[in-house]
């Protein structure tokens, strides 16, 4: 069967993002924001339409599969393996009193090894459908979002009827059902007012243009900004970090690594997700708004107390600010995989990336540039002036630092690691003995070395 797969993949859509060698779910929302941002261009009214299909993998049609497969004109014996696949399918059940038994004629359950391409191939006879009738489809699986353009309110209505029963006609032939309720629409170019929202019919059903639409887990709105997104992702947020801080108390629960752990296997891929599509010319409200985002893990992360301002948790913490963190991911990505980045580059990032280097020389680089803007901003920070005093820099892989650390904290399972010595007067008192200690030994701040000896010799 795994040989297989690759010959069913062959004949499926083009614009079939899902489960298809090279493309992500980013591939399909980049292309479906680039065919937005060019109809823009070239018409007055542009709406972006979401359709979902109910049961789509559990309600796939044998038959149907053949007929695009025999269409398709796949190698003869490859037809008759899968007509074979396809016969005398009967599910069984036993009864203490009978034996009941029916014959399958559909589904191709998800996470099988032929599943997504037996869908594939018939779900790409709609996209051919409504790709010859001139509309832009993007499909992830049987996530199907469609751009409709007109120059006019009244022709965008009617093309996205017209759109709409060209979809319900192909489900009702398919033997499948278009959920016409969870249809959703967006107008990124010349939509009505709040008073008149735009209106069309779906299969009886009423749709009116919102503000928002999700599709593939990404936040669209209509001008594409990444405001939605991140307020949606906000939301998620504080359910994690109520859910960090309800893994340790005081004296009790995880240790500070595997809270670490937490953050940045559950945290960080939340907000990542996807981000070369959204995180696009973010302005200074939003990227205060994602390091307020990253404060309330970083709070449960450390336990610190909520006074502590989010420069000095992220140094505390060891981890960059999120608003960078998202500048190296949307770069990062425009390196190794281009196609899945429609956010632009930060113009600094941009000028390092027009460099001849090697794409790992480039990688290097972009870490580089986060670790010296982290520090920049750390230095030109007014906040967490206690702190820089003791850690002026956010760079603390040393390996003589790292052995004192061990050396001066772990004689307690609390206080295992810098960050959690936040937690309470008594962890703060022996982070500051820290600090003067290791200000002695790398011969720096003057001031705290002599308030050391005096206090030696008293």
């Amino acid at each position: 069967m795994l040989r297989i797969a690759p010959n069913l993949n062959a004949v499926a859509h083009p614009k079939q993002y899902g489960c298809t060698k090279g493309c992500s779910t980013e591939t399909a929302i980049c292309a479906l924001i680039g065919s937005v941002q060019n109809a823009q261009n070239h018409c007055k009214h542009v709406m972006a339409v979401f359709y979902d299909i109910a049961g789509a993998f559990n309600s796939v049609w044998w038959p149907l599969a053949l007929k695009c497969l025999a269409e398709a004109r796949i190698p003869s014996n490859i037809y008759k393996l899968m007509t074979s696949y396809f016969q005398n399918r009967r599910a069984i059940m036993h009864t203490h009193t009978a034996l009941i038994q029916t014959e399958i004629t559909r589904g191709c359950p998800q996470g099988s090894v032929l599943g997504a391409p037996i869908w594939n191939i018939v779900f790409a006879d709609l996209l051919r459908t409504l790709s010859d009738g001139g509309w832009d489809v993007f499909a992830y699986v049987d996530d199907l979002a469609v751009v409709v353009r007109a120059n006019s309110i009244a022709d965008l209505v009617t093309q996205a009827e017209l759109c709409s029963t060209h979809i319900k006609r192909w489900c009702d032939n398919a033997k499948l059902r278009l959920a016409a309720e969870k249809t959703q629409a967006i107008i990124s170019k010349g939509g009505g007012d709040a008073r008149h929202p735009t209106r069309f019919n779906v299969d009886g059903v009423k749709i009116e243009e919102g503000l928002q639409a999700k599709y593939l887990g990404v936040t669209l709105n209509s001008r594409l900004s990444p405001g939605a997104h991140v307020a949606d992702v906000m939301a998620k947020v504080v359910r994690l970090s109520a859910s960090i801080r309800g893994l340790s108390g005081p004296r009790w629960g995880t240790t500070f690594q595997e809270r670490v752990k937490y953050y940045s296997m559950v945290f960080l891929p939340t907000v990542l997700y996807a981000a070369s599509t959204w995180w696009d010319k973010p302005t200074k409200e939003m990227r205060a708004r994602v390091n307020r985002m990253q404060r309330g893990a970083l709070i449960a992360m450390t336990r610190a107390y909520r006074t502590v301002s989010t420069d000095a948790l992220q140094v505390l913490a060891g981890c960059e600010p999120l608003d960078l963190v998202l500048d190296a991911r949307v770069a990062i990505i425009g390196v190794k995989w281009p196609q899945r980045r429609s956010a632009r580059v930060r113009q600094e990032l941009e000028e390092l990336l027009a460099q001849p280097l090697t794409a790992s020389r480039k990688m290097s680089r972009i870490e580089e540039w986060v670790a010296m803007q982290w520090q920049e901003r750390w230095e030109s920070s007014n906040k967490g002036r206690v702190t820089y005093e003791y850690f002026p820099s956010t760079v603390r892989q040393c390996t003589a630092y790292n052995e004192d650390r061990r050396a001066q904290f772990n004689s307690s399972q609390y206080w295992g690691l810098l960050a959690d010595l936040l937690a309470t007067k008594e962890a703060f008192h022996r982070l500051e003995r820290f600090a003067k200690a290791w200000a002695i030994r790398r011969g720096e701040g003057e001031e705290l070395v002599e308030t050391e000896r005096r206090s030696q010799a008293r």
